[in-house]
């Protein structure tokens, strides 16, 4: 994960977090207002992990170990992933490796939420996707045998106001599609009702 600020607070924070010890801010590359959709994506990667997470409105926690914490947190309009090692615990070059590791983690699980957000929006855009026209077959002829009475209705009634639509339902296979196909004449016995010169269209033959 690229990062476009230089490490925050690089030592020890020592307002409001003297209690908790040591920590370092990273700025995440998306806009505070996105933060809220990484949260459960990032419960659910870190929850594969094996690791403890406490979620809250602003904010969602992972637990590395009993020394440390990755927090990803909206603060100041900002979104930050913020390490936490107790430093009472961990000293010295132990601390930096410890943020190094931490690090490591939170880049991991990032990384992880982004492909798992990934995974969703590819899947949805697949359901919002329209069936694929008919190329071949009798599905494509009743299709083209649809577009056909449409087009020849409002033409024998001659109303430039006149609209028609006809739809395959569901996704039939071309026996399927053929069994329409055999009630076309019984379909459009109606209109021939109402319009004595109606012929069936030759798309339906």
């Amino acid at each position: 994960m690229k990062r476009l600020l230089v490490p925050i607070g690089i030592l020890i924070v020592t307002v409001g977090l003297a209690a908790c010890g040591a920590a370092r801010s990273y700025r995440m590359p998306i806009d505070a207002s996105q933060a809220r959709e990484t949260f459960s994506p990032i419960a659910t990667c870190a929850e594969r992990k094996g690791l403890m997470i406490s979620e809250h409105p602003d904010s969602i926690h992972v637990k590395y170990d009993e020394t440390a914490w990755i927090q990803y947190m909206i603060q100041n309009e900002q979104y930050n992933m913020v390490l936490i090692v107790d430093d009472k615990a961990v000293t010295g070059a132990d601390l930096e490796a410890k943020f190094t590791e931490a690090q490591k983690v939170g880049d991991e699980l990032y990384a992880c939420a982004e492909q798992h957000m990934g995974a969703i929006v590819a899947a949805n855009t697949a359901l919002d996707e329209p069936a694929p026209v008919p190329t071949g077959g009798a599905c494509a002829k009743l299709a083209s045998c649809f577009a056909a009475i449409s087009n020849s209705l409002c033409a024998q009634v001659q109303d430039t106001s006149c609209e028609t639509s006809f739809k395959i339902e569901g996704d039939p296979d071309d026996p399927g599609c053929q069994e329409i196909l055999d009630q076309i004449p019984m379909l459009i016995q109606p209109y021939k009702m109402a319009i004595p010169d109606y012929q069936t269209p030759g798309e339906c033959l």
